[in-house]
């Protein structure tokens, strides 16, 4: 388990300035860069509050110092969570509370009688219905601000605020050669890698479909697609890409805890997002 603090023992000795909020117990992308931000708040000197899942992996990505209040959110109606939720944040008196993903934004509706702010953080074209209580709204990429924005939300409201990542070391010559062996690529082959959970919501079968017509050499070079995650669609994907006739130019690698070491042999990342995940319900 975590080296938090005991449940509950937040400091007061400063106001809490921010409280993060999330309900999900795996670690994807929008886990780690929670855990990121959350920690480098807490690294810069704010005043912050992790609100999260006390079963979560979440809980061993922060720092040790954070203060942590565990409520499970077990779903989008689990009513004790709610109040718990609002309980918390009437007790610290954050004066934002941003939250982040479908369930946590649903289940976190901020007391009326003193003045909180309420961002929600959107990477998906989500349907917006249990969004639209907060305050503010931060997409992760401007076509998600625009939809935003086209869907009701006022724009004075809506920020662009895209991730971030902690700039690893580069790596030696001799290590990017041996990642490349256990790829079974090439020395010389180009390479293009894409990251992220194998689920409907991402563009993976648009991503194979797009690569079954990049030629098998470019300029002498042989091309590969190198496929770095896991997910319901992991079987479905890998059967497409045979029907593709391109199963031998792509490597799955499954869920991979720093998925930048295969980014960095990458001539190309590719992030893809099918226009079909509009309006689409996020976890």
């Amino acid at each position: 388990m975590s080296n938090h603090p005991p449940y509950g023992n937040v400091s007061t000795d400063r106001p809490i300035l921010s409280a993060h909020v999330i309900g999900a117990r795996r670690l994807g992308g929008a886990e780690l860069f929670y855990a990121r931000l959350v920690n480098a708040l807490h690294r810069r000197g704010h005043a912050t509050l992790a609100v999260a899942n006390p079963d979560s992996l979440i809980v061993n990505e922060l720092c040790p110092e954070v203060s942590l209040i565990p409520i499970p959110m077990r779903g989008i109606w689990d009513l004790w969570s709610r109040w718990q939720i609002q309980k918390t944040i009437r007790k610290y008196g954050p004066e934002i509370v941003q939250t982040y993903m479908g369930r946590a934004t649903r289940l976190t509706h901020l007391p009326t009688d003193r003045r909180f702010i309420h961002v929600a953080r959107l990477g998906g074209y989500y349907t917006l219905t249990g969004y639209r209580h907060a305050h503010a709204w931060i997409g992760n990429t401007q076509g998600i601000c625009d939809y935003l924005i086209r869907n009701g939300l006022p724009a004075s409201r809506v920020f662009h605020i895209g991730n971030f990542i902690v700039p690893p070391e580069p790596s030696p010559p001799e290590l990017l050669a041996q990642r490349r062996q256990e790829l079974a690529v090439p020395p010389d082959a180009l390479l293009v890698v894409a990251v992220g959970r194998l689920h409907p919501v991402k563009g993976f079968d648009d991503l194979l479909t797009a690569f079954a017509s990049v030629p098998a050499t470019l300029a002498g070079r042989p091309t590969y697609l190198i496929i770095v995650g896991d997910g319901p669609l992991n079987q479905a994907l890998q059967h497409l890409s045979e029907q593709l006739g391109i199963a031998r130019r792509v490597r799955w690698t499954g869920w991979q805890r720093d998925p930048g070491r295969f980014q960095e042999l990458a001539d190309l990342v590719v992030c893809p997002l099918p226009p079909r995940t509009v309006g689409q319900r996020h976890p």
